[in-house]
């Protein structure tokens, strides 16, 4: 991101004062000075103090190689891993950084020079560093005049585990130049802002190209640790980047795990409140109510006046009773046979129906295979809608400092209801009167989980795994369940080419087609009112090749849905993804990135042609993949995909190509 480009650069500078610093100094001097104090002492203060080579069996004979080196080394250059030899120096004479310079006889006018500029970056640092730790060390007073040196022994006498005692000496030395970088270089480390940064750019460019249903993100599987309080995940995984969309009013984002789901927070309108009426409404109301209705009178010829009076009694019944089931924490289907089903029986017997009333009443019996099953489902829901209901709310602390309240939705333990809650995800991320408009997921959900919905999928795991492409196809692939078999049937008559036999349409039905009133429907709201009336006067063939052609990407486009997947590869540090091909002057993926896309069949986006490899999964960047940042790669993305979901259904139409 560009914060985190900031700091390496703000880093960068700070340690070339740094070198400036020791050659003010002098390094001759100062190995002089290191070799004078007696080798015990500088021992004590290297290992325990600043925690060299803490967690090694041989650390006595590390250390003893280590400053022997030191000492003879080069007498006109110090270098940064030898600074902690300068730390040693002050450490063991209690001098601070101007007292040390005083004591060497420098130019102290060039080490005010120095230090106005080291103060700078400090502030400018602490404007884009958020760590609290980290900001604690950047505004301690008395930076290069104080060392503390009370509070270091107190450090070194007490008792204390050697990574705590490290961390705390390193902010007793951020008074120090040379303790300061050390307290601050591992943000050269702290990575993951640019990643988040860039899904987010992904989102925006999308929704500004055109209309998204949905958004589905695979991360890596990191927790939430919200049973300990507030939570502060960083950027990593599912956790990190669930925290940092919190937030933006324009989403409502659900991140689910194995054994856990996130939910944002709305204290207006919970969403998990909603959910929970969604199963007992959609659910257990309606799929649920209805299949057990039909089990009971499915074949039996029941006067039609009877049927319409028992299920009358029956839904009215069940919406009674699926509220009483609010805060239930255990199955009750005996409940369910007295209270639900116990009026239905004597409404039978009443009715006097004869022999079907007798099979009625049998199917209705406690004793009934599928009965049972049902009211297992039944109840099983019911116990999903209370995790629902009774979610529980935690906090985490976002990298800048924000906190944000979430929900938390255990997974249930019973193997069974865990999978109807993974089938459940799916099912909140598909339903229209649900307000999810990101779901991020784990690895569990690459396969086996039917999402229909969503059109946009970002891959965030930088994954090297070659199937990975091919469980995320089978994602885009799932059509809207507006697409059915008279869309085919039209889209078969524009192209002229029967899709599901694989054959092309005869001369006759290629003039005037076998439309009917369901197909002329279909046309109505994908064309002119003209161009339907001269299709209904001289049929199919009155259209041009061009207008068939424009019609069949309506259809498409109107009634299925186009999905574009990304994913994110790595472009810097170790384990880079990319490299540089210096003969054409591109960056492309390395062999085993691109292998993902080699035997796949794809439409390339600007072209829109039909091509095999990774044509038609472009590498997409700005200039440098290793240093474009995610607002220019949002517009970049934005003008890249403007317009070309026509281009792509046009290009999957040419069914003569790479069939």
């Amino acid at each position: 991101s560009e914060r985190e480009r900031r700091i390496r650069e703000l880093l960068d500078t700070y340690k070339a004062q740094m070198h400036g610093y020791f050659d003010l100094l002098g390094p001759a001097q100062l190995r002089r000075r290191f070799a004078q104090i007696p080798l015990a002492e500088r021992k004590l203060k290297g290992h325990n103090l600043l925690g060299m080579y803490r967690g090694r069996a041989d650390w006595e004979q590390a250390i003893d190689h280590c400053f022997a080196e030191w000492e003879t080394g080069a007498a006109d250059a110090l270098g940064i891993t030898e600074a902690k030899l300068l730390l040693i120096i002050q450490l063991a004479y209690g001098w601070s950084d101007r007292r040390l310079a005083e004591e060497l006889d420098v130019d102290m006018a060039h080490f005010d020079t120095l230090t106005a500029t080291l103060v700078a970056l400090k502030r400018e640092l602490a404007t884009l560093l958020y760590v609290p730790t980290t900001l604690t060390r950047l505004q301690n007073d008395g930076f290069t005049t104080r060392l503390d040196m009370e509070a270091l022994k107190e450090l070194q006498q007490n008792a204390m585990a050697a990574t705590a005692r490290t961390e705390a000496v390193k902010d007793c030395l951020a008074t120090t130049i040379v303790g300061l970088y050390d307290g601050l270089r591992d943000w050269y480390r702290r990575t993951g802002e640019g990643r988040v940064a860039s899904v987010k750019a992904v989102i925006a460019a999308e929704r500004v190209a055109r209309d998204i249903s949905g958004v589905i993100i695979f991360d890596r599987g990191h927790h939430l640790a919200w049973r300990r309080g507030v939570c502060r995940p960083g950027y990593q995984g599912v956790a990190g980047l669930f925290s940092e969309l919190l937030g933006d009013t324009r989403e409502t984002v659900m991140a689910v795990l194995s054994n856990e789901m996130y939910l944002s927070y709305d204290p207006s309108d919970p969403i998990t409140h909603r959910i929970a009426e969604f199963i007992h409404q959609e659910i257990m109301q309606g799929e649920i109510a209805h299949a057990i209705f039909n089990l009971f009178v499915s074949g039996l010829g029941l006067p039609s006046t009877a049927e319409t009076d028992l299920r009358a009694r029956f839904f009215e019944r069940i919406a009674a009773f699926v509220p009483t089931l609010m805060h239930m924490h255990a199955a009750r289907p005996s409940v369910f046979h007295r209270v639900v089903l116990g009026a239905i029986r004597k409404a039978v017997k009443r009715m006097k129906l004869g022999i079907s009333g007798d099979r009625l009443l049998a199917r209705m019996h406690r004793h009934n295979l599928h009965l049972t099953q049902l009211l297992r489902t039944f109840n099983d829901y019911g116990l999903l809608a209370v995790h629902f209901q009774e979610a529980h709310l935690a906090t985490v602390e976002q990298v800048s400092g924000a906190r944000q309240p979430f929900f938390v939705v255990t997974m249930p333990g019973d193997a069974r209801r865990k999978q109807l809650m993974y089938d459940l995800t799916a099912r909140i991320v598909d339903a229209e009167t649900l307000p999810v408009t990101a779901v991020i997921v784990s690895s569990w959900a690459r396969t086996g989980w039917n999402v229909i919905r969503p059109n946009l999928l970002i891959d965030a795991t930088a994954t090297r795994d070659v199937t990975a492409w091919q469980q995320l196809r089978g994602r885009a692939i799932r059509a809207r369940r507006t697409w059915n078999n008279d869309c085919y049937r039209l889209l078969s008559i524009l192209i002229g080419h029967h899709l599901l036999a694989g054959q092309e349409m005869s001369a006759d039905e290629l003039e005037y087609g076998p439309l009917d009133d369901a197909l002329f429907e279909l046309l109505a709201a994908i064309t002119s009112p003209e161009v339907e009336t001269r299709i209904r006067m001289h049929g199919i063939g009155a259209l041009s090749d061009s207008e068939r052609e424009q019609l069949s990407v309506a259809l498409m486009i109107n009634r299925n849905k186009v999905t574009h997947i990304y994913e994110l590869v790595k472009a810097a540090g170790s384990g880079s993804q990319v490299l540089y091909d210096r003969h054409t002057k591109r960056w492309q993926r390395r062999e085993s990135i691109a292998a993902k896309h080699a035997r796949e069949i794809g439409v390339d986006i600007f072209s829109g042609q039909k091509v095999t490899g990774e044509g038609h999964a472009p590498l997409l960047y700005v200039q440098d993949p290793r240093t474009d940042v995610p607002a220019e790669l949002q517009v970049h993305l934005q003008n890249a995909i403007d317009d070309r979901d026509a281009v792509l259904v046009s290009g999957w139409l040419e069914h003569h190509e790479l069939m």
